[in-house]
């Protein structure tokens, strides 16, 4: 079982990245005048994102369901919120390199290039999602049953 500390710190953690994310989604056109500031925070944001990815799954491989072998009853319940993780990530990383390579040389020009505008509208679209999903998955496995053998079993029977 894990314990309600672990747990805490485990949750506000992970609701920390999230509002960080959400910062650096809202807040990075205003550091449009420095390359270098704005690249810092793209990596700050990428690895955020990782480290976040990183702390879901690790959620995951605590539960009792995990370590009973049941492996398919948990993907069944968080692999939507993993794969749109994974697609958040590859979106903000297209985002943030359209960005870097069409402003390096003039910064505080305005250029939109449809393409950027279809991935950062699509990012950020996205983005909301990821936030909801993510959000309910981390809440949704400080469910008791996950750490209980007696779910475990109950699903079995009920499987076979």
């Amino acid at each position: 079982m894990i314990s309600k500390t672990r747990y805490r710190l485990l949750l506000f953690a992970q609701l920390f990245i999230l509002l960080s994310d959400l910062l650096l989604n809202s807040f990075s056109e205003s550091f449009r005048q420095d390359n270098s500031i704005l690249l810092l925070l793209f990596i700050i944001q990428d690895s955020l994102q990782i480290l976040a990815i990183t702390l879901l799954l690790i959620s995951l491989f605590q539960t009792n369901v995990f370590q009973a072998g049941f492996v398919e009853l948990l993907f069944d319940r968080f692999r939507v919120t993993v794969f749109i993780a994974l697609i958040y990530l590859f979106l903000t990383i297209i985002v943030q390199v359209y960005i870097l390579t069409t402003r390096w040389s003039n910064p505080l020009k305005h250029r939109w290039a449809s393409g950027l505008l279809f991935f950062y509208v699509l990012q950020r679209s996205c983005s909301c999602i990821y936030y909801y999903f993510y959000k309910r998955a981390i809440l949704r496995i400080s469910d008791p049953r996950f750490y209980d053998d007696e779910w475990i079993n109950h699903r079995v029977n009920h499987i076979n």
